[in-house]
């Protein structure tokens, strides 16, 4: 907008009063209302414990004033206490269309400013009411090289008298740490956010490129998901966790999700779902992770029911022993096996598991399988000569169910392919994550891609292509 028109709307009180955010995350958000039982900007006091991001309602004041908004319509009204809480709904207030014939407008929960001259007007619904964010559109397209196209390639067309209104996907406590970046309130930022925040920005980031911007935080953000390995919610968000390692180029993050997600995914009406029975096919899943979890599963759910099949199959010799016995005492041998052997299939067959079923149509997760394996406990043969509650000769003898699992876990293949490594590289690059020794060599050899169309100094070209 220019001066002339900053000075007209001045004088006629068009122009909404511009709000600075005194608390740009407040616990009046989207997720807060919904009942989550944590805000994706509360930390989690386990991994963020010097950090702790404000919890109290965002409030926009402006000399006593409180605004309550509609698109096409603004209306200020008079606060007794002269704060208004951020992403409340309103109760009542008059919806003027600047369509007499249109349909009545939605409410606006809240309006926030990043800018004195902001020219650009981004609704996000929540279930509160749609939220408006007033950003520059200068600083949106120096953030972003997608924004930039979809401002100035498809809005050339736009009237003067219109209101810039721009559509981008996102969380709203995402967007308003982003837009906080971009609009260079850093003291904004939060140094530390959970794991359901840092997905919401994870996603804002890949669908809009704009990774770069988290570089100052990025490092400390990964560090504050170390806990995940050792949760007890490892299996419910590790693909969360996944896509953030793979947006911020975290390789070690990256395969433990990788590898927990494997070993936890299971056949739900025969798709494959996580513990909460989410469709692995309806993720968010880097390149073709997906084909990967499934051949993966397959493969290790084969190794181990083949295992438990072992035992039962052994060719018997002569004198009724295996040739690679299972009793680890030199005699009686073919008593101890007898009893190993006759005492766990009950507990198989309660378990589904004998005979063995078909791996391809298994329907439980490989930690499950281990679960159950590591609860059958055979019974052993006890020596004359053994003293009470001892076993002799015989206490390390077992069917060698523990031992197989162990090993089908530690031979699972690496879910890290030479494309999956470039891309990494490339986003730790840009987020500048630290990286491993292995990561070294794929820095040197990858170069980030510059932005079409644009280079540093050079005038950018934004007209419309025919």
């Amino acid at each position: 907008m220019s001066a002339s028109e900053n000075q007209a709307c001045a004088a006629s009180n068009d122009e909404m009063p511009q709000h600075q955010v005194t608390s740009m995350i407040g616990s009046a958000s989207p997720r807060a209302a919904e009942g989550s039982p944590s805000s994706p900007l509360k930390d989690d006091s386990a991994a963020c414990g010097a950090v702790a991001v404000p919890a109290s309602p965002t409030t926009f004041t402006e000399n006593g004033i409180e605004t309550t908004t509609s698109i096409g319509s603004m209306k200020a009204n008079a606060s007794s206490n002269g704060t208004a809480p951020g992403l409340s709904p309103v109760k009542e207030h008059d919806c003027e269309s600047t369509n007499p014939e249109s349909e009545p407008t939605e409410m606006v929960a809240s309006v926030v400013s990043f800018h004195v001259d902001s020219d650009i007007v981004v609704h996000v619904s929540t279930p509160l009411g749609t939220v408006l964010f007033k950003v520059s559109s200068g600083n949106l397209v120096c953030a972003s090289s997608v924004w930039a196209t979809q401002l100035y390639r498809t809005n050339l067309r736009r009237a003067s008298t219109d209101d810039w209104m721009v559509e981008i996907h996102g969380d709203v406590d995402a967007l308003t740490i982003i837009f906080s970046i971009v609009h260079f309130k850093f003291n904004e930022v939060p140094v530390c956010i959970n794991l359901d925040g840092l997905y919401e920005i994870a996603l804002v980031f890949s669908e809009y490129d704009c990774a770069h911007l988290a570089y100052p935080w990025a490092s400390k953000w990964i560090e504050s998901l170390s806990y995940l390995v050792t949760s007890a919610d490892l299996h419910r968000v590790c693909h969360k966790a996944l896509f953030v390692a793979w947006v911020f180029g975290d390789v070690k993050l990256f395969r433990d999700m990788a590898d927990a997600l494997v070993i936890s995914s299971e056949l739900v009406d025969g798709e494959l779902a996580n513990v909460e029975g989410k469709l692995l096919k309806d993720m968010v899943l880097p390149l073709d992770l997906f084909d990967f979890i499934s051949k993966t599963r397959r493969a290790a759910i084969a190794i181990i029911l083949r295992a438990i099949e072992k035992p039962f199959k052994h060719e018997i010799t002569d004198s009724n022993a295996h040739k690679q016995p299972l009793c680890k005492a030199s005699k009686p041998a073919a008593e101890c096996e007898a009893m190993m052997l006759g005492s766990v299939i009950p507990r198989l067959m309660a378990a589904g598991l004998f005979p063995a079923p078909d791996a391809t149509t298994f329907p439980r997760s490989i930690y499950d399988l281990k679960q159950e394996l590591a609860s059958v406990k055979p019974i052993l043969y006890k020596a004359s000569d053994a003293k009470p509650h001892q076993y002799g000769d015989h206490y390390s003898c077992n069917l060698g169910y523990d031992s197989a699992v162990r090993e089908c876990l530690k031979g699972l293949p690496m879910p890290l392919q030479e494309r999956h490594m470039e891309k990494l590289a490339i986003q730790a690059t840009k987020t500048g994550v630290k990286t491993g020794k292995e990561m070294h060599v794929h820095l040197k050899q990858c170069v980030i891609p510059s932005r079409k169309g644009y280079a540093p100094g050079a005038t950018i070209d934004y007209t419309l292509k025919s």
